[in-house]
């Protein structure tokens, strides 16, 4: 260890303050994107920030400090951004590309062992020399750095980092020949930025800087920096990601198409691509009227719409389809006019099913009408059949009783005289009148039931008189089929209160 009192420290301004800018910019990248941490991307993009930050200030630090003790110190606290930095950059591309599925914990516990072996070689160098067998002084430029000879261990990391940042750089390259027009800008600031430490770090592995010793990997970040500043600043590409386009843009029914503010085709959906039959490379930067020449009288409608939502009709190959277009204008942050987004879905299937619908009800509307003239007419014959019974009952008692008194006058004159003479006949016309009489009464009640009216006359009546009576009529009926009628009843029945004439249609129908 070395005595902090006793370290001196160079200026060496030509390479300490690009470094001391270069931490400055991802400092204040890192308060930027930590403010956005929600955003896909944003915490491993943060880790990169920070360990860029360590990484120049540490080797700044290296650059101004002596004597060696301490500026070796430094460049071992490089270290800890310089094996967080390609893992970072790593994690932040696979967010950034949609590829998080791949960062599970397992994954990271594998990716994370060589910078952590590479970390215990870094502070145990002293012992082993895995990492830099020889530490020297180099004095031959305007003030003295370090000149560092390189292990196995050095090599392999080296070699791991380079495949973390060549893996990262092509995920984004595989992006960038993937995206849209609206997205190559965000992706083609990460490549520019991706390239700077690779050229740095190889110049100073080949011993090819024009400074011997010197390591110009993090002049590289320095630009990476500079390029991340400018993508967060400028682009805001954590407000707007590939990921999201593919997210939103792809997953959704609706067909969409961006157009600029010269009526260009900036960005189309799957969706958009199947309704139109172009794929988006050959529509993407062509006027909308070449896209859709097609449908010429849509195109005259709603060219210089800015914002509209209505239904629309057209003709795509013999077949008429309904879309609900919505147009809504895209503005910058000034609310100057830069181009629209045209959102339409297909709602002919629903429009056939709410027309069906509509021809189902009205044909449940005019059944419902037949049904209820058919009720009215029913309830209407009947009530007629019930007045028609009602009157018929009526009309054919009087003559029944004209009838029964007739036929009881002329038995008592035939006993006051003493003839028997037509008395059998006589006995069988008021049989038949009486049986005659008796279904009036029950179609009479039947019509008064039908009617929903039953009066009931309650009064005290003999019981003994009322089987009488009904054995008077029932009992010829039952000697005319040789049957034999039996009453009997308890000696101490005789009163009971009831409707006399229910009391006796019942026994009758007994």
């Amino acid at each position: 260890m070395f005595d902090v009192t006793t370290t001196r420290w160079q200026l060496a301004l030509p390479y300490t303050l690009p470094l001391l800018i270069s931490t400055s910019l991802a400092i204040a990248v890192t308060i930027f994107v930590w403010r956005r941490r929600m955003m896909p991307g944003a915490r491993p993009l943060t880790a990169l920030s920070i360990a860029a930050a360590v990484w120049s200030l540490a080797y700044a630090l290296e650059i101004a400090a002596t004597p060696m003790p301490a500026a070796i110190f430094w460049a071992r606290v490089q270290y800890l951004g310089i094996m967080t930095l390609p893992v970072a950059w790593l994690a932040f591309v696979l967010e950034y590309a949609s590829l998080q599925h791949w960062l599970t914990r397992r994954n990271l516990a594998l990716i994370l062992i060589v910078p952590t072996l590479t970390q215990i070689a870094v502070w145990t160098n002293d012992y082993h020399g895995l990492i830099w067998p020889q530490i020297q002084v180099n004095t031959e430029g305007h003030f003295p750095i370090l000149d560092f000879d390189h292990g196995p261990a050095f090599w392999t990391c080296n070699i791991y980092a380079h495949i973390c940042l060549a893996s990262g750089t092509l995920i984004l390259l595989w992006r960038f020949l993937r995206s849209q027009r609206l997205y190559l800008s965000q992706i083609a600031i990460f490549l520019i930025g991706a390239m700077a430490p690779w050229i740095g770090n190889g110049l100073y592995v080949l011993n090819l800087t024009p400074w011997p010793g010197l390591d110009l990997s993090p002049f590289g970040f320095t630009f990476t920096a500079s390029a991340i500043a400018f993508g967060v600043l400028r682009l805001r590409f954590l407000d707007v990601v590939p990921v999201a386009r593919d997210i939103v843009l792809e997953s959704i029914n609706q067909s969409v198409i961006v157009l600029d503010d010269h009526n260009r085709i900036v960005d189309i959906n799957r969706a958009a691509q199947h309704v139109i039959g172009c794929a988006a490379a050959d529509v993407i930067g062509q006027p909308i009227r070449q896209a859709l020449s097609r449908w010429p009288k849509i195109l005259d409608r709603y060219y210089n719409v800015v914002e509209l939502n209505e239904e629309v009709q057209i003709e795509i190959e013999g077949r008429t389809l309904i879309l609900d277009v919505l147009i809504s204008p895209l503005r910058d942050r000034d609310g100057r006019l830069r181009g629209r987004v045209i959102v339409w879905h297909d709602i002919t299937r629903r429009k056939q099913i709410e027309e069906a619908l509509r021809q189902r009800n009205d044909e449940l509307m005019a059944l419902q009408q037949i049904l209820m003239v058919a009720k009215d007419q029913a309830e209407a014959a009947h009530r007629a059949k019930s007045t028609f019974l009602a009157h018929m009952s009526h009309e054919v008692r009087t003559p029944l009783s004209a009838i029964l008194g007739s036929t009881d006058l002329i038995r008592l004159d035939l006993m006051r005289r003493g003839q028997s003479l037509y008395q059998e006949e006589l006995d069988a016309i008021r049989v038949s009148a009486q049986h005659l009489l008796a279904i009036m009464n029950n179609i009479l009640d039947l019509s008064k039931l039908d009617a929903g009216k039953m009066p009931l006359h309650i009064e005290l009546l003999s019981i003994e008189a009322l089987v009488y009576d009904v054995m008077q009529t029932a009992h010829p009926l039952a000697a005319r089929n040789g049957n034999t009628l039996t009453v009997t009843r308890a000696p101490d029945a005789d009163l009971m209160v009831s409707d006399k004439t229910k009391i006796r249609q019942a026994l009758l129908n007994l």
